[in-house]
């Protein structure tokens, strides 16, 4: 039993692991957010003009597309972060929750 509990062990990710994929997460994160947000959806929508905006929207739908598709990548890579934060701070709660 107790050589199971070290290959359970040795099969998870080390806390160095975590934080490489979480900064290169947040990294991407903060760079495609910020290019649909601010380079794209920007530039289509007018702000008070619902039929300009939409008449924006549909002449670039392969931009407005790509911003969508960048949104739902951030989504994704918020989880993975969230995982990488996870993976760096389980060694504190082992020994914050240690009753021994």
């Amino acid at each position: 039993m107790n050589s199971q509990k070290n290959i359970t062990q040795s099969n998870r990710p080390s806390p160095r692991t975590g934080a490489i994929v979480g900064g290169i997460g947040l990294l991407l994160m903060a760079v495609l957010a910020a290019n649909a947000n601010f380079g794209i959806l920007q530039t289509l929508i007018v702000p008070g003009d619902a039929q300009a905006t939409s008449q924006n929207i549909i002449a670039s739908s392969g931009s407005f597309r790509l911003a969508i598709i960048s949104f739902l990548v951030v989504a994704v890579l918020d989880i993975v972060v969230a995982w990488a934060l996870f993976v760096i701070l389980r060694p504190a709660a082992k020994s914050l929750f240690n009753t021994n």
